[in-house]
């Protein structure tokens, strides 16, 4: 029986460690933006010519979204987050991922003629196989015959800065938690 209670103290406190860990990698890797609120500006890089970045936070102006084209909900989630194809004036097609209903409600109110603009902030990454599969399924043809480029970048504008401390701080008090767990029952199997 000491054996079994010693191995799940083990168990606590290795994931305890472990989501610690994690959480102070994410710490680290958006430090940046929650602290700093330090965003570029895609659109200047997108203007010279420069490779899109692989991940960090973006503020982009959209002066031509062509439509959602997905959207999903995850169990965790109460709304759906929508996905929306837009043109880039250098013909580069990206993705927004939108929760913000006033948000949502803007660019489907967009007059299309490139006089309208909006800028949105977000964590700029890459579409999942869905959101990839749709995006391809709906824009290859159009950008094919527009002479236009289909990427597969996304401008994900669901994270705040407040919301993604708020889950790290999440994150670290269950590690701790586990830990302390851990640590108190291989104290109490040792005995």
């Amino acid at each position: 029986m000491r054996y079994k209670t010693k191995r799940n103290g083990v168990i606590y406190l290795l994931g305890g460690l472990m989501i610690i860990a994690l959480a102070i990698w994410f710490l680290v890797q958006d430090s940046a933006y929650i602290f700093r609120g330090e965003i570029v500006d895609l659109n200047e890089i997108i203007a010279n010519g420069e490779e899109i970045p692989e991940s960090g936070y973006v503020t982009y102006k959209i002066s031509m979204p062509l439509e959602a084209y997905g959207s999903e909900r995850f169990t965790s989630e109460i709304k759906k987050t929508y996905s929306y194809a837009v043109l880039d004036e250098s013909g580069i097609i990206l993705t927004v991922k939108v929760k913000d209903e006033d948000l949502k409600k803007q660019l489907d109110s967009f007059s299309r003629d490139g006089k309208d603009t909006i800028t949105v902030t977000g964590d700029i990454g890459r579409n999942n196989t869905d959101m990839e599969h749709f995006l391809k399924e709906r824009y290859s043809d159009y950008a094919k015959e527009n002479g236009l480029k289909l990427t597969n970048y996304r401008i994900d504008t669901t994270q705040t800065r407040g919301s993604r401390l708020v889950g790290i701080i999440f994150a670290l008090i269950i590690g701790v938690s586990g830990v302390i767990i851990g640590f108190s029952t291989i104290k109490k199997a040792g005995r």
